[in-house]
Protein backbone atom coordinates (compact mmCIF):
# COMPACT_ATOMS: atom_id res chain seq x y z
CA UNK A 1 0.00 0.00 0.00
CA UNK A 2 0.80 3.93 -0.39
CA UNK A 3 5.00 4.43 -1.51
CA UNK A 4 5.40 0.39 -0.84
CA UNK A 5 3.35 0.08 -3.96
CA UNK A 6 5.10 2.99 -5.93
CA UNK A 7 8.42 3.01 -4.72
CA UNK A 8 9.32 0.03 -5.86
CA UNK A 9 8.55 0.84 -9.55
CA UNK A 10 10.18 4.24 -9.72
CA UNK A 11 13.56 2.95 -8.21
CA UNK A 12 13.56 -0.01 -11.01
CA UNK A 13 13.04 3.09 -13.69
CA UNK A 14 15.91 4.88 -11.88
CA UNK A 15 18.12 2.10 -12.49
CA UNK A 16 17.28 1.72 -16.18
CA UNK A 17 14.96 -1.44 -15.63
CA UNK A 18 11.30 -2.68 -15.60
CA UNK A 19 9.40 -3.51 -13.19
CA UNK A 20 9.94 -3.19 -9.87
CA UNK A 21 13.45 -3.17 -7.88
CA UNK A 22 13.61 -4.23 -3.80
CA UNK A 23 15.85 -3.19 -1.83
CA UNK A 24 17.65 -4.28 1.84
CA UNK A 25 16.66 -0.15 2.87
CA UNK A 26 14.37 -0.45 4.93
CA UNK A 27 11.63 2.25 3.36
CA UNK A 28 12.21 -0.79 0.88
CA UNK A 29 12.37 -3.86 2.18
CA UNK A 30 9.86 -3.20 5.41
CA UNK A 31 6.49 -2.62 3.66
CA UNK A 32 7.44 -6.21 1.77
CA UNK A 33 7.82 -8.17 5.05
CA UNK A 34 4.79 -5.86 6.46
CA UNK A 35 2.33 -6.48 3.29
CA UNK A 36 3.61 -9.65 0.68
CA UNK A 37 1.79 -11.70 0.68
CA UNK A 38 4.41 -14.72 -1.01
CA UNK A 39 5.90 -16.03 1.63
CA UNK A 40 9.06 -17.41 -0.77
CA UNK A 41 9.49 -13.62 -1.26
CA UNK A 42 9.27 -12.81 2.00
CA UNK A 43 12.19 -15.29 2.77
CA UNK A 44 14.47 -14.47 0.36
CA UNK A 45 14.23 -10.34 1.57
CA UNK A 46 15.10 -12.12 4.80
CA UNK A 47 18.15 -13.87 4.52
CA UNK A 48 19.46 -11.36 2.08
CA UNK A 49 19.03 -8.80 4.92
CA UNK A 50 20.26 -10.68 7.48
CA UNK A 51 23.64 -11.84 6.12
CA UNK A 52 24.24 -8.32 4.31
CA UNK A 53 27.63 -6.98 4.48
CA UNK A 54 28.29 -10.51 6.57
CA UNK A 55 30.35 -13.51 5.60
CA UNK A 56 27.56 -15.72 4.56
CA UNK A 57 27.30 -13.19 1.60
CA UNK A 58 29.74 -12.13 -1.54
CA UNK A 59 32.87 -12.20 -0.35
CA UNK A 60 33.73 -8.91 -1.32
CA UNK A 61 30.86 -7.05 0.23
CA UNK A 62 32.24 -9.00 3.81
CA UNK A 63 32.69 -6.58 6.42
CA UNK A 64 34.23 -8.28 8.87
CA UNK A 65 37.90 -7.34 8.45
CA UNK A 66 36.73 -3.90 8.84
CA UNK A 67 34.61 -4.81 12.41
CA UNK A 68 37.77 -6.60 13.27
CA UNK A 69 39.51 -3.29 12.66
CA UNK A 70 37.36 -1.10 14.00
CA UNK A 71 37.24 -2.88 17.42
CA UNK A 72 40.92 -3.17 17.68
CA UNK A 73 41.25 0.83 17.20
CA UNK A 74 38.55 1.35 19.80
CA UNK A 75 40.41 -0.38 22.26
CA UNK A 76 43.50 1.28 21.57
CA UNK A 77 41.60 4.84 21.61
CA UNK A 78 40.43 3.59 25.20
CA UNK A 79 44.00 2.52 26.65
CA UNK A 80 45.49 5.54 25.18
CA UNK A 81 42.70 8.08 27.15
CA UNK A 82 43.47 5.76 30.20
CA UNK A 83 40.13 4.13 30.34
CA UNK A 84 39.69 -0.32 30.50
CA UNK A 85 37.48 -0.39 27.27
CA UNK A 86 36.09 1.60 24.68
CA UNK A 87 32.52 1.09 26.51
CA UNK A 88 34.23 3.13 29.75
CA UNK A 89 34.92 6.28 26.52
CA UNK A 90 31.34 6.61 25.65
CA UNK A 91 30.01 6.70 28.63
CA UNK A 92 32.13 9.76 29.16
CA UNK A 93 29.36 12.13 28.47
CA UNK A 94 26.08 9.95 29.41
CA UNK A 95 24.26 9.48 32.64
CA UNK A 96 24.86 6.14 33.42
CA UNK A 97 27.94 5.57 35.89
CA UNK A 98 29.37 2.41 34.83
CA UNK A 99 29.64 -0.41 32.13
CA UNK A 100 28.13 -3.07 35.33
CA UNK A 101 25.18 -0.13 35.82
CA UNK A 102 24.42 -0.75 32.37
CA UNK A 103 24.72 -4.72 32.27
CA UNK A 104 23.04 -4.86 35.08
CA UNK A 105 20.06 -2.52 33.78
CA UNK A 106 19.97 -4.51 30.56
CA UNK A 107 19.83 -8.19 32.23
CA UNK A 108 17.09 -7.08 34.84
CA UNK A 109 15.34 -5.24 31.52
CA UNK A 110 15.19 -8.69 29.79
CA UNK A 111 13.93 -10.25 32.74
CA UNK A 112 10.80 -8.55 33.48
CA UNK A 113 10.39 -8.44 29.49
CA UNK A 114 10.60 -11.71 28.19
CA UNK A 115 7.40 -13.21 30.06
CA UNK A 116 5.58 -10.51 27.72
CA UNK A 117 7.51 -11.00 24.91
CA UNK A 118 6.97 -15.05 24.95
CA UNK A 119 3.27 -14.10 25.29
CA UNK A 120 3.45 -12.16 22.46
CA UNK A 121 5.13 -14.87 20.45
CA UNK A 122 2.80 -16.85 21.10
CA UNK A 123 -0.32 -14.96 20.29
CA UNK A 124 1.06 -14.25 16.93
CA UNK A 125 2.42 -18.38 16.24
CA UNK A 126 -1.58 -18.94 17.06
CA UNK A 127 -2.40 -16.31 14.64
CA UNK A 128 -0.75 -17.54 12.12
CA UNK A 129 -1.54 -21.03 12.57
CA UNK A 130 -5.41 -20.49 13.07
CA UNK A 131 -6.00 -17.44 10.18
CA UNK A 132 -2.93 -17.79 8.00
CA UNK A 133 -2.42 -21.16 7.50
CA UNK A 134 1.33 -20.84 8.32
CA UNK A 135 2.80 -23.15 10.20
CA UNK A 136 5.43 -23.40 12.29
CA UNK A 137 5.53 -19.37 11.80
CA UNK A 138 9.41 -18.59 10.55
CA UNK A 139 11.43 -15.66 11.33
CA UNK A 140 9.91 -13.75 7.53
CA UNK A 141 6.72 -14.17 8.90
CA UNK A 142 6.57 -12.17 12.00
CA UNK A 143 6.03 -8.95 10.45
CA UNK A 144 3.63 -10.23 7.70
CA UNK A 145 1.32 -11.77 10.69
CA UNK A 146 1.52 -8.72 12.83
CA UNK A 147 0.20 -7.05 10.47
CA UNK A 148 -2.51 -9.19 9.31
CA UNK A 149 -3.25 -9.49 13.46
CA UNK A 150 -3.36 -6.04 13.76
CA UNK A 151 -6.06 -5.19 11.04
CA UNK A 152 -8.07 -7.71 12.33
CA UNK A 153 -8.04 -7.52 15.38
CA UNK A 154 -7.96 -3.36 16.13
CA UNK A 155 -8.72 -2.67 12.38
CA UNK A 156 -5.17 -0.59 12.74
CA UNK A 157 -2.99 -0.30 9.73
CA UNK A 158 0.17 1.82 9.37
CA UNK A 159 -0.12 3.05 6.11
CA UNK A 160 -3.61 4.69 7.02
CA UNK A 161 -2.44 5.95 9.97
CA UNK A 162 0.92 7.79 8.09
CA UNK A 163 -1.60 10.19 6.04
CA UNK A 164 -2.16 12.36 9.33
CA UNK A 165 1.31 12.27 9.79
CA UNK A 166 2.90 14.92 6.89
CA UNK A 167 6.90 15.37 7.22
CA UNK A 168 5.94 19.43 7.66
CA UNK A 169 3.30 18.46 10.37
CA UNK A 170 5.56 16.02 12.13
CA UNK A 171 8.25 18.16 12.37
CA UNK A 172 6.64 21.84 12.86
CA UNK A 173 5.30 19.38 16.45
CA UNK A 174 8.96 18.01 17.20
CA UNK A 175 10.54 21.58 16.62
CA UNK A 176 7.94 22.46 18.89
CA UNK A 177 8.53 20.15 21.46
CA UNK A 178 11.96 20.69 21.09
CA UNK A 179 12.12 24.60 21.86
CA UNK A 180 9.56 24.28 24.78
CA UNK A 181 11.63 21.63 26.81
CA UNK A 182 15.28 23.60 25.56
CA UNK A 183 14.24 27.48 25.36
CA UNK A 184 15.50 27.91 22.69
CA UNK A 185 14.25 28.44 18.94
CA UNK A 186 15.30 26.52 15.55
CA UNK A 187 15.27 28.56 12.07
CA UNK A 188 16.37 27.50 8.68
CA UNK A 189 19.81 28.63 7.84
CA UNK A 190 21.96 28.40 5.24
CA UNK A 191 24.90 25.95 4.27
CA UNK A 192 26.56 23.87 1.66
CA UNK A 193 24.48 20.30 1.37
CA UNK A 194 25.48 16.96 -0.02
CA UNK A 195 22.14 16.94 -2.29
CA UNK A 196 18.94 19.04 -3.18
CA UNK A 197 16.79 17.15 -0.02
CA UNK A 198 18.73 18.48 2.56
CA UNK A 199 17.89 20.90 4.85
CA UNK A 200 20.36 23.28 7.27
CA UNK A 201 18.78 24.63 10.64
CA UNK A 202 20.17 26.73 13.37
CA UNK A 203 19.33 26.84 16.87
CA UNK A 204 19.17 30.19 18.68
CA UNK A 205 19.09 30.62 22.68
CA UNK A 206 15.96 33.56 23.77
CA UNK A 207 18.85 36.41 22.76
CA UNK A 208 18.63 35.30 18.76
CA UNK A 209 22.38 33.93 19.45
CA UNK A 210 23.72 31.19 17.86
CA UNK A 211 24.42 28.04 19.96
CA UNK A 212 24.05 25.09 17.29
CA UNK A 213 23.52 24.19 13.86
CA UNK A 214 22.58 20.55 12.04
CA UNK A 215 21.71 19.44 8.96
CA UNK A 216 18.47 17.06 8.45
CA UNK A 217 17.84 14.57 5.30
CA UNK A 218 15.39 12.34 5.94
CA UNK A 219 14.93 10.00 2.71
CA UNK A 220 16.46 7.46 2.08
CA UNK A 221 19.02 7.07 -1.22
CA UNK A 222 21.47 4.47 -2.61
CA UNK A 223 24.59 5.85 -1.76
CA UNK A 224 22.80 7.05 2.27
CA UNK A 225 23.73 4.63 5.02
CA UNK A 226 20.06 3.32 5.97
CA UNK A 227 17.96 3.74 9.01
CA UNK A 228 17.39 6.41 11.02
CA UNK A 229 20.51 7.86 12.98
CA UNK A 230 22.13 11.45 13.76
CA UNK A 231 26.02 12.01 14.22
CA UNK A 232 28.03 14.86 15.13
CA UNK A 233 30.54 17.15 13.66
CA UNK A 234 31.94 19.42 15.61
CA UNK A 235 30.62 18.75 19.69
CA UNK A 236 31.49 19.94 23.08
CA UNK A 237 32.60 16.75 24.68
CA UNK A 238 35.32 16.41 27.05
CA UNK A 239 37.55 13.80 27.40
CA UNK A 240 39.36 12.90 31.00
CA UNK A 241 42.90 12.88 30.67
Amino acid sequence: PGAGRTAPPEAAERAGASGWKFTLHIPSYLPVMQYADSRRLRAAMYRAYATRAAEFGPAELDNTPLIRRLLELRREEAQLLGYGSFAEVSLVPKMAESVPQILAFLRDLATRARPFAERDVADLRDFASRELGLQPMEAWDVAYVSEKLLQARYAFSEQEVKQYFTEERVLSGLFSAIETLFDVRLRPDEAPVWHEDVRFFRIENPAGELVGQFYLDLYARETKRGGAWMDEAIGRRRLRL
